[in-house]
């Protein structure tokens, strides 16, 4: 994990504060987000250089609509993590 909390500036960590409405619907999201994955590379295995995706706390989540902050989670999708090698 690299955490980045000024623009290009790698940091050592990140704090966020959320409401429980916040995380519950972040949490939601990032299940769906990782479902998606998963079908991304079972539909592309064995292809080369999937590159990145992302996912915006702010198009994910209804809060996240009205928040003037955001979190960008990016996965990139060519590391094979010790699931994928089973």
């Amino acid at each position: 994990m690299r955490i980045y909390a000024v623009k290009n500036k790698v940091a050592d960590r990140a704090e966020v504060l959320l409401t429980h409405q916040e995380l519950k619907e972040l949490a939601e999201a990032l299940q769906s987000f990782e479902k998606q994955i998963e079908q991304y590379k079972a539909k592309n295995k064995g292809k080369k250089d999937l590159g990145f995706t992302h996912l915006h706390f702010i198009d994910a989540c209804p809060t996240g609509k009205n928040s003037e902050s955001d979190l960008v989670f990016y996965v990139d999708m060519n590391e094979v993590s010790n699931e994928d090698s089973y």
